[in-house]
């Protein structure tokens, strides 16, 4: 008799569709023997099956067959309605991410590292975990993330000319930069002799013909030219792709193609930066880099990336010269190598102050809250996030007084809420903007679980605990 399938609902964008192989490996550990379903976006997964770990796919038109089955497993890697009603009616021994309860018609979040994600929307500040891992984390500890074979990206030319593909667009405009800054990158790409070719969507066909008329050569831009199948047997033959936070970024990344990610706009590169090691990101220095949402009208970030500097650094990638990228000279700018860390997470290690020793204080409050969520959900022990506390007390004094103190008032808010029941100030829906930003990972994080078990004295014991272990921590 064959096993239970384990069901994946991934119906959100190519570039998380990539993020979730990862997953899929992992299930296919956790759950030997049990057939592997993904339920996506057609017009994504068909072109990339050959990429992608063994699966079986379907369209969102097969809902109703689906729910004919029994699942051993169901992750619900999406927000959309439809997958929300979808995921509350299966019949499945373990079900994790977000669903709708047919009998309440509430949505209900399972896992607690599922539900750290979903605290994140508006509030990914310091988060330090990326999509990829947190896609797992509710189903392998630190031993299998350490174990996980990541494609490493093939070993840069040593001289000569290079295949280079500049892909121009994004998800949104904000996230990619501007038709200027590819002309130029271009034109010093091919005065240095390399081969650039600009990549893109239907969207991005008027873009790339601007920019090769610009540049006196029409046979330049390919966008629009491929599917999504041909595009990715293409990025596999670059020598570098050059790319926004997008998809292809992804898909390169998978297939070991050397990636430079141009980090801009609403994105973190902490959460969706290539996710496998020895990539590279480049990203403006601004205390707003890696917000959700911009509120600059002129994004201020992008403004940051030059042309002339950026080029520098894809030649030095691409010539085999990777060893001299400490010493670039990029201001208002980080370059960052993507990398795992101690426990298998996802690290980027910026160049310059790595070598200069310099930390900032939101990198060890990022660090620390790192430390603690590992801590508190079972993935790392308390002495991690002792470690973590001690350093940022050491690099950032003031804010030893500051979170002891938002703590003590977040736990009696919590107590409060306990003793007076549904009318606590606690079940406000902006409980946790009310709080300083340095400690709203928790309270962002304490407001869904008191939802999630709708606010009743177990769940109110329970996020009590919580706060208890960070003030142990904080002694």
């Amino acid at each position: 008799m064959s096993k239970d399938p384990v069901l994946i609902l991934q119906m959100q964008r190519l570039g998380d569709l990539v993020m979730s192989y990862p997953l899929l490996g992992w299930l296919s550990v956790v759950f030997p023997g049990h057939p592997l379903w993904v339920v996506g976006e057609e017009r994504f997964f068909s072109g990339l099956m050959p990429l992608s770990p063994t699966a079986v796919y379907f369209p969102y038109s097969a809902a109703k067959e689906l729910q004919t089955r029994r699942y051993r497993a169901v992750v619900n890697l999406s927000h959309r309605p439809e997958t929300l009603a979808l995921a509350g009616s299966l019949r499945t021994e373990l079900l994790l991410g977000p669903y709708r309860d047919d009998a309440s018609g509430t949505v209900h979040v399972a896992g607690a590292w599922q539900l750290y994600r979903a605290s994140l929307t508006h509030n990914n500040r310091h988060n330090r975990f990326h999509w990829a891992d947190l896609n797992g984390l509710d189903l392998i500890d630190s031993h299998r993330l350490l174990r996980t074979d990541w494609p490493l990206p093939r070993v840069g030319r040593a001289a000569g000319s290079a295949h280079i593909g500049l892909f121009l667009g994004a998800s949104e405009a904000e996230k990619r930069p501007r038709e200027e800054f590819w002309i130029e990158l271009a034109r010093s790409l091919l005065q240095a002799g390399h081969r650039p070719v600009l990549l893109g969507g239907e969207a991005e066909k008027g873009m790339g013909g601007a920019i090769s008329r610009a540049l006196g050569a029409p046979a330049l831009s390919l966008c629009g030219r491929f599917s999504i199948k041909e595009l990715a047997e293409f990025i596999m033959g670059l020598d570098l792709m050059v790319s926004p936070d997008t998809g292809p970024m992804h898909v390169a990344a998978w297939t070991g193609t050397p990636t430079l990610n141009l980090s801009m706009g609403p994105v973190s590169a902490w959460e969706t930066g290539p996710f496998s090691p020895g990539h590279h990101v480049l990203r403006a220095k601004l205390s707003c880099v890696g917000c959700w949402q911009c509120t600059h009208p002129d994004v201020w970030c992008r403004e940051r990336f030059s042309p002339s500097r950026t080029a520098f650094l894809v030649h030095q990638l691409v010539t085999g010269k990777e060893e001299d990228l400490g010493r670039a000279h990029l201001p208002g700018q980080e370059l960052l190598r993507t990398d795992r860390g101690a426990f298998g997470l996802y690290t980027l290690t910026p160049y310059r102050r790595a070598q200069e020793g310099q930390v900032t204080g939101r990198d060890l409050l990022g660090a620390f809250w790192q430390a603690f969520f590992g801590h508190a959900l079972g993935f790392m022990p308390e002495e991690t996030a002792k470690e973590a506390w001690s350093e940022l007390a050491a690099g950032s004094p003031r804010m030893v007084p500051r979170l002891g103190k938002a703590l003590a008032a977040l736990s009696r808010q919590l107590a409060q809420g306990m003793r007076k029941g549904p009318q606590a100030q606690v079940h406000d829906l902006d409980f946790w903007r009310q709080a300083p930003v340095f400690i709203r990972p928790l309270t962002s994080y304490t407001q869904l679980l008191l939802q999630n078990g709708n606010y009743g004295k177990p769940v109110y014991a329970q996020v009590l605990r919580l706060a208890e272990q960070l003030a142990t921590i904080l002694r």
